[in-house]
């Protein structure tokens, strides 16, 4: 079982390796002296591994902490992997669907129609006006 000192302390080699701390965590250290939290399961027969983290933004402790609710998920017969793709999918959406998106979108569908000056003002206004307060709401929950 890992330490806290024990992960400070491992060296990088010339080929990436893992050490083991339980459960099926362990640490992947690379040549350059990357240190991932990863995670190897099995789920529908098939072997996945799920990145749980870098060591310097997610210590020991945190690290065991989401591996307890990535067992979770999995003895309730969910796929982790699946749940993490679906919740970047989700922020995706909300991203792209923005206000400030679909006005630019829309701002672009104008520029045949409109004069430059025209579209010059207009996303002036939009800038200095509407973009900092509702710029990064996701358009559908404007009201």
């Amino acid at each position: 079982m890992l330490t806290d000192v024990r992960v400070r302390t491992l060296k990088s080699r010339a080929k990436p390796y893992k050490v083991a701390d339980r459960d099926g965590l362990y640490l992947l250290v690379q040549p350059r002296g990357g240190r991932w939290w990863r995670f190897d399961y099995r789920f529908g027969g098939a072997r996945k591994t799920l990145s749980l983290g870098v060591f310097k933004d997610v210590p020991l402790a945190d690290a065991r902490g989401k591996l307890a609710t990535v067992r979770k998920l999995l003895a309730s017969g969910v796929d982790p992997g699946a749940v993490r793709r679906a919740e970047k999918q989700q922020l995706v959406a909300e991203t792209r669907d923005t206000f400030e998106a679909v006005a630019r979108a829309w701002l672009d569908q104008q520029r045949p129609r409109f004069a430059p000056q025209t579209i010059k003002k207009t996303t002036w206004l939009l800038e200095a006006f509407l973009f900092p307060a509702l710029g990064a709401q996701p358009i559908a929950a404007i009201e």
